[in-house]
């Protein structure tokens, strides 16, 4: 047997894996469907990647390995995709100039961020103008890469970066964003404006 190749009574478990997959992917979604298209993924990189699996006898926690990375992967495109419905007329519209009118909360569905209780939209709205407070820099590699397709080879194209150093931007920007984001959800609560402790 070539190294790395599996014999064929290792892939015949792979089917046999679906409902262990299924559980493993339920606790961490909660729509069935979703749940069905990550199961699907997995398998199916699991069939593409099969030359590196080595020892067969892992083969379970192998493909538990590459759902959780599937399962990561989706959750990264569905929240783009949500970002992207929006459109930028209807971000204008929820932007607006200056600070956010407070909202009573009355109707909102609410987000626990640590101690503070807030209304997501109004935690949306104090993200957008969170974003607004960063350098120029840290906006250009955060718009994109998580506005673009996630890919680090078109964020370096995109901000004139070396392609090693745009995970490191990234990193960084993130930290800042959510300093400012602390201080800005501190300040609501502080101001009573939207959440509650």
């Amino acid at each position: 047997m070539v190294e790395g190749t599996i014999p064929a009574p290792a892939w015949s478990e792979l089917e046999g894996l679906r409902p262990v997959l299924r559980g493993y992917l339920a606790r961490r979604c909660r729509d069935a469907s979703e749940v069905d298209d990550v199961v699907q993924e997995t398998l199916i990189r699991a069939a593409r990647y099969r030359a590196s699996l080595l020892d067969p006898e892992r083969l379970r926690s192998w493909v538990l390995v590459i759902a959780s990375n599937a399962f990561h992967d989706h959750v990264r495109r569905q929240t783009r995709m949500r970002f992207r419905e929006l459109g930028e007329e209807a971000l204008e519209n929820l932007i607006g100039e200056g600070t956010p009118p407070a909202v009573d909360g009355e109707g909102e569905e609410e987000m626990r961020i640590g101690p503070i209780l807030i209304g997501k939209d109004t935690l949306l709205r104090q993200l957008v103008l969170a974003r607004r407070e960063l350098r120029e820099n840290d906006q250009r590699v955060l718009d994109a890469y998580y506005g673009g397709s996630g890919s680090c080879r078109e964020t370096a194209v995109a901000c004139g970066l070396p392609r090693a150093l745009v995970k490191v931007r990234l990193f960084r920007a993130r930290q800042r964003l959510l300093r400012t984001m602390r201080r800005r959800l501190t300040g609501l609560e502080v101001a009573g404006a939207g959440c509650r402790a």
